[in-house]
């Protein structure tokens, strides 16, 4: 019950984004067609009803998600988040992505309410397409797609498969909206107009298929890494739901309909099986938001190996925890083998709140590490989220380094994520914790 709260306003808000986007292809296709009308009023008319329809869905999405992130960021109830929003939107990345996505939307507002009685403007087409396939991208960049970082191939793929998705499935639903069946059956500027939608509607299939095919294979392996992960996680188990719709939706488009001498019964044809299919793209994008809202199941299988690891890490090598007294200490090689990192607990374990640790840095030939840069980046890959404060390191000596206000929001499974610089050789390295009250 809580994922399917958690995704109505992302499937609201890939909706609006979808529809718009697949309003602006309708309107690039059709634009001569619609010039040559004698009702070009009517059609202009409509498609100004669904942009301002899909803006307003954006606007609200906007916020809503806004809301929904701080809530899961900061632990608190949709009552008391509004003190900790400006520490959201101009201390997280999240909240920089956002400011992106607001700017666009707003962009997209001015574009419409100077542009719109003039939305033939090449320029007016444009602005809103940039608008939206920017929108597109700040989705990517605060989602797990993002969680090694901005501008990666990872982030990029998720872009690509995003963008080719909402056109495809955009156009249908924009279809849906633009036109009534009822009417066009006995109007020939309709059938005119759709006819010339639907060949370059079947044109564009081919190629935007190939994106969605490899760029889709990509993510696939990256958040799922395994077909057992499909069955046995929430994310895989939304995400096989959604393949299964999909790979019904385009076995219909492997045959392309021949137009034919008969104009309109290839128009009305195409229209009937796009208000079908339109449908089948609302479930798709309805699975998306509800998965998206889930932990990526390769990501939900490295936490489970956590913490088996950390169960038998206490009695377990060189490499392992080792207690004593009231402290703790967690000694791990960084992953290319440069140092080797210990962590010293002084309380045994980090708390909800603000904690402190002390940092035991050597080189690769076990002499003491001095003057590296580190940085320290707590982050809870449960939901996706580090924390406001950043981590503030000293260099005490000897290869010892302090770490204050290490803030950890919440309870639940926490990572420390650390990046060891000397000179020109960087390495890291992520040590996991159970955090308690």
């Amino acid at each position: 019950m809580n994922s399917l709260i958690h995704g109505l306003i992302p499937f609201i808000d890939l909706t609006a984004l979808s529809a718009l986007i697949g309003t602006l292809i309708c309107l690039l296709w059709s634009m001569r067609a619609i010039s040559e009308s004698a009702t070009i009023d009517l059609y202009m008319a409509r498609y100004r009803r669904v942009l301002l329809l899909c803006l307003l869905g954006l606007s609200i999405s906007s916020i809503g998600m806004l809301f929904q992130r701080a809530m899961v960021m900061a632990g608190l109830g949709i009552m008391e988040i509004s003190p900790v929003l400006p520490a959201v939107i101009f201390n997280s990345h999240y909240g920089i992505t956002w400011l992106v996505r607001v700017a666009c939307v707003t962009v997209a507002w001015l574009v419409w309410l100077f542009g719109r009685r003039r939305l033939n403007s090449p320029i007016v087409k444009i602005l809103l397409l940039l608008a939206c396939v920017v929108i597109a991208f700040s989705r990517s960049a605060s989602s797990h797609a993002a969680d090694n970082g901005d501008f990666t191939l990872q982030e990029f793929s998720d872009w690509f498969h995003l963008l080719g998705a909402i056109s495809f499935g955009g156009t249908l639903l924009s279809i849906l909206l633009l036109f009534s069946a009822s009417s066009v059956t006995d109007n020939l500027e309709q059938q005119h107009i759709i006819s010339g939608i639907a060949d370059r509607f079947y044109i564009s299939f081919g190629p935007v298929f190939a994106l969605l095919i490899f760029s889709g294979i990509y993510n696939s392996w990256v958040d799922v890494g395994s077909f057992e992960a499909l069955m046995t996680n929430p994310y895989g188990q939304y995400l096989s739901v959604k393949l299964l719709i999909v790979l019904f939706l385009t076995s219909r488009y492997i045959v392309i309909p021949q137009k034919g001498k008969d104009e309109a019964a290839y128009a009305i044809k195409f229209l009937k099986r796009s208000r079908t299919d339109a449908f089948l793209i609302l479930a798709i994008l309805f699975f998306v938001a509800l998965f998206t809202q889930e932990v990526p199941a390769r990501h939900a299988a490295h936490l489970k190996m956590m913490e088996q690891e950390h169960k038998t890490a206490q009695n377990q090598g060189p490499n392992r925890a080792v207690e004593g007294g009231k402290e703790q200490r967690l000694v791990r090689m960084t992953d290319r083998g440069f140092y080797t990192v210990e962590v010293l607990l002084k309380d045994k374990q980090l708390a909800v709140g603000v904690n402190t640790c002390d940092l035991i840095m050597h080189a690769k030939d076990g002499t003491a590490l001095s003057g590296a840069e580190i940085k320290v980046v707590p982050w809870m890959p449960e939901m996706g989220h580090g924390v406001f404060d950043k981590p503030v390191v000293k260099e005490k000596g000897g290869g010892v380094y302090n770490v204050e206000n290490v803030v950890l929001i919440m309870e639940g499974r926490w990572e420390l994520r650390l990046t060891v610089k000397k000179d020109n050789t960087e390495d890291s390295v992520t040590f996991a914790f159970s955090v308690t009250s």
